[in-house]
């Protein structure tokens, strides 16, 4: 993800971050699925779409430790 994507999440609310989130996982689940009935040709689809929600999920996790501080 580049860096002016990661501003981007920055700018975000916990609420859109969280729709992100589900939107990541619910994607990464129809990759998994699409696996095993057609292999895909970008082979990194996935771990780029874990990587997507990881740094997501990170930047929220800040959101949250921020407002409680």
């Amino acid at each position: 993800m580049k860096k002016k994507n990661k501003n981007e999440l920055r700018q975000k609310s916990e609420s859109e971050l969280q729709s992100d989130v589900q939107k990541l996982k619910h994607e990464i689940a129809q990759l998994q699925l699409e696996a095993k009935v057609n292999p895909p040709k970008d082979m990194n689809t996935k771990a780029k779409k874990k990587r997507e929600l990881a740094i997501t999920l990170t930047i929220l996790k800040e959101k949250q430790l921020t407002i409680k501080s």
